[in-house]
């Protein structure tokens, strides 16, 4: 799977959830094919990594109402592969936390 078919999933099932601004993607083939996706989501920024060699995906999550070009993420899950992970992707970063 792609970045943009891998955006292009995501962006179609956050769609039906909930209202989200695409802040970021890059995609780096010279280095194993990984990629970054960042998103605003419920007044927080979320970072999706792939890491095109170990072929997993984090996700980086900013505190509330913090500008992205200051934002310093922390790890909230990490996960192997894209097509199993899209779901997970869903739930995660739709969920309010409290």
């Amino acid at each position: 799977m792609t970045i943009e078919d891998y955006k292009i999933a995501l962006e179609a099932k956050l769609t039906e959830i909930v209202n989200f601004q695409l802040l970021e993607m890059n995609y780096t083939p010279y280095s194993f094919g990984s990629w970054l996706l960042a998103y605003r989501i419920l007044g927080k920024n979320y970072r999706l990594f792939y890491d095109g060699r170990e072929q997993d995906v984090s996700i980086d999550v900013s505190k509330p109402h913090e500008k992205y070009s200051g934002s310093k993420g922390t790890e909230i899950t990490r996960f192997y592969g894209l097509n199993e992970s899209l779901d997970t992707v869903v739930k995660v970063i739709t969920t309010k936390k409290k």
